[in-house]
């Protein structure tokens, strides 16, 4: 969904389109994958093969579309791997297929990536709605997938495959039910219609702040009640003359930024925030100072270069210590040796971009970020160090509506990105990573975005390893998790959580968690929106401590958060809800192989609570009932309860349930390795769910409902 601010519009692609090539790092000649089907900028529809070629060191592959997990291979299969993908859970327009290929040890070791076109016909009808049943009515979400056709909206100038360049006109026609428009560069917020204007609608956007080459521009139409019921895209291609740098002596001071506000997809209003100004800086070493346009960094630069791509800068903090509202700077392959603080900003006009050139392995320490509406894509940030440097991501301050995306980051002594609870509408997109410290990613402050990002092998004493990690502290409480939340209004959406291990020398004995929170003393963790994740551990037993969430307000109180269309596999137990927590919601996931409880209630609730539509598969094996609740009368509706050898357990409840074998497209093995939790044309569970309005798609994007009512579990179909 693209919706409340500019969370979804400040997306992954932004940079992933402007530099292309293969994900940082960079592999070894002997370690590669290549996508041999469909070919680059192929026009795809339906099913589609996605079919590859691999070097003998790679033994599976992951694949992603837009940066959103899709497939694995089977576990069986030989190489060259396939996997099958449905185009229709995307919209038509152009997308990104992307494959990483892993070792034995579970390690990426080569990637690829192409670009295809979507052209699915959309449908003739609209799908009739079911007839509600009485069911809990929760805030809605706007559905990003195809829509009806009486709803639409077109892009009529520029032509698709047209090049542009500096300030253009994009035009759209648009039904009478869509009532005003976000338009979108490369998934990046660029403008709304004026809010007196009359349809057909335009506006104008320079091209300038985009580098050269293909862009996508995309527009979302929006109903009068702010839900979007349109979307639409087309490919061009910019092509502006580069500017010729300026030379002065000193940098001028940055425009405060005073952006309108974009408009907001919620009922009310956000909390007001500060409206961010550029933060104060020493004048640099007198240099030139770039005019508006794209700059350069690499290795073999000088400081006090121009910055062209014939001259160079030397230093990534140079750069970021001289550009403008509106700049980029392009970032050569090399090892920086340094940490880059970030306290300037752009404007949400003008944003500001530091980026990897294409195909680049940049080697740097990390990033400390206070400034607003900056991207930061495609660097490889590793350091062993103490202390806020030992973040490899440090967004702090008042940072907002910056976007984090594309990088790799890997083996630290602290968290791998972690946000204070000043910031706001932070985006972190795409990002891998490995062996962090403590937690993945720690999620803080207000209005953020994280999606499509994979997070593996979290240590919690990564000190016990010796090596680069000799020197690293072990804070109290030391702990190995994927995600921790705190803040208020964030989604977490669309990322693959895996393989963070137990009994290890570096994880003796963490309680791990796909996602994690206490509380906060700054303010009530609440409006959490955890959907279409995909969380599998690596060990499923009642002597490993791993589950999906705990959830509790021991330093203040949490609010509502919500599950919907996660899958989660192999792993002991599911939710915890603790004390002070006011309303869990548990809608549409798919769970199997839980060894224990998949939803454990630890005190009193609610009809606030509410655990509907759900497949629980092979969770309880010791005879526990899918849920634990001790008292009160929570809202549990439509759950199926199978158990592929034996009978539902009913131990910690008598939860009500159906029983019925949900047919999936794979049930992978005992373990759920393998599975493709799709369902089978025949399945009991199609259509036969409870209507949610807070659920408007199923984990892949496709609307829901398809047929006569909701499908149970997180795929429609």
């Amino acid at each position: 969904m693209r919706g409340g601010f500019v969370r979804a519009a400040l997306a992954w692609l932004f940079v992933a389109a402007l530099i292309g090539g293969a994900f940082a790092p960079a592999t070894a000649a002997s370690s590669y994958v290549k996508i041999t089907a469909p070919a680059n900028g192929a026009t795809v529809q339906g099913t589609v093969t996605i079919a590859t070629t691999e070097s003998t060191s790679v033994s599976w592959i992951n694949v992603y579309v837009d940066s959103i997990w899709v497939a694995s291979n089977s576990p069986t299969a030989l190489p060259p791997y396939s996997v099958r993908w449905d185009s229709t859970t995307r919209p038509n327009g152009q997308h990104t297929v992307s494959v990483n290929g892993y070792n034995t040890s579970n390690n990426v070791i080569a990637s690829f990536r192409i670009s295809v076109n979507v052209q699915n016909q959309a449908s003739a009808t609209a799908t009739a709605a079911p007839t509600p049943s009485p069911s809990p009515t929760p805030k809605p979400t706007p559905a990003p997938t195809a829509t009806a056709a009486k709803n639409w909206v077109t892009i009529t100038a520029p032509a698709n495959s047209a090049t542009v360049a500096g300030t253009l006109t994009v035009a759209t026609a648009e039904s009478a039910s869509v009532t005003w428009i976000n338009v979108f560069v490369d998934n990046v917020w660029v403008a709304s219609n004026p809010s007196t204007a009359s349809p057909p609608y335009s506006v104008t956007w320079n091209s300038t702040t985009v580098a050269n080459g293909p862009h996508t521009v995309s527009v979302d139409g929006y109903s009068s009640t702010n839900a979007v019921i349109a979307t639409t895209s087309v490919g061009i291609s910019v092509q502006n003359a580069l500017p010729t740098p300026t030379p002065t002596a000193t940098r001028s001071a940055a425009p405060t930024a005073t952006a309108t506000p974009l408009p907001t997809q919620k009922p009310t209003p956000p909390p007001a925030t500060a409206t961010p100004s550029a933060a104060p800086t020493s004048a640099p070493t007198p240099a030139p100072t770039p005019a508006t346009g794209v700059f350069y960094v690499a290795p073999g630069g000088r400081d006090s270069n121009s910055g062209s791509a014939a001259a160079p800068w030397l230093t990534i903090q140079h750069a970021v210590n001289l550009l403008l509202p509106g700049q980029q700077a392009v970032v050569a392959a090399g090892t920086y040796n340094e940490r880059v603080t970030i306290s300037s900003s752009g404007t949400a006009v003008l944003p500001i971009v530091l980026q990897a050139a294409a195909g680049a392995d940049i080697k740097m320490l990390g990033f400390s970020i206070s400034g607003s509406y900056w991207t930061v894509s495609g660097f490889d940030v590793s350091s062993q160090t103490n202390g806020n440097n030992g973040y490899g991501i440090y967004i702090t301050g008042n940072a907002s509506y910056d976007t984090v995306q594309n990088n790799y980051v890997h083996e630290l002594c602290h968290e791998g990105i972690f946000m204070e609870s000043t910031v706001s509408h932070i985006s972190a997109i795409g990002n891998r990573i490995w062996r962090a410290e403590m937690a993945g990613i720690n999620i803080d402050g207000l209005y953020d975005l994280v999606e499509g990002n994979e997070i593996w092998e979290t240590q919690q004493v990564p000190v016990n390893l010796g090596g680069i990690y000799a020197g690293c502290s072990t804070p109290s409480g030391a702990d190995a998790d994927a995600m921790r939340f705190f803040g208020q209004h964030h989604d977490i959406r669309s990322n693959y959580l895996h393989n963070i291990y137990y009994g290890t020398a570096s994880n003796p004995n963490p309680h791990v968690d796909c996602f994690q929170t206490w509380g906060s003393s700054a303010r009530t963790v609440d409006d959490i929106l955890i959907e279409r994740n995909w969380c599998r551990w690596p060990a499923a037993s009642t002597s490993i401590d791993d589950e999906v969430s705990m959830v509790e307000g021991l330093d203040g109180p949490v609010g509502t958060v919500t599950y919907s269309n996660n899958v989660f596999a192999d792993m002991s137990q599911g939710i915890n809800i603790g004390v002070n927590v006011s309303a869990l919601r548990v809608w549409n996931n798919t769970w199997d192989h839980i060894v224990e409880e998949a939803v454990i209630f630890g005190n009193t609730r609610s009809a606030a609570d509410q655990v509907i539509n759900n497949i629980f598969y092979d969770v309880g094996s010791g005879g526990d009932s899918y849920a634990c609740i001790p008292g009160g009368s929570p809202t549990i509706e439509a759950n199926d309860f199978f158990m592929p050898s034996g009978s539902p357990g009913t131990w910690c409840s008598n939860a009500p349930y159906i029983s019925v074998n949900p047919l999936f497209v794979n049930a992978g093995d005992p373990t759920g390795a393998g599975a493709d939790y799709h369902l089978q044309s025949t399945s009991p569970v199609k259509d036969n769910g409870i209507t949610l309005t807070g659920v408007v798609n199923d984990y892949n994007g496709t609307a829901r409902p398809i047929g006569a009512g909701y499908s149970l579990g997180a795929f429609e179909k």
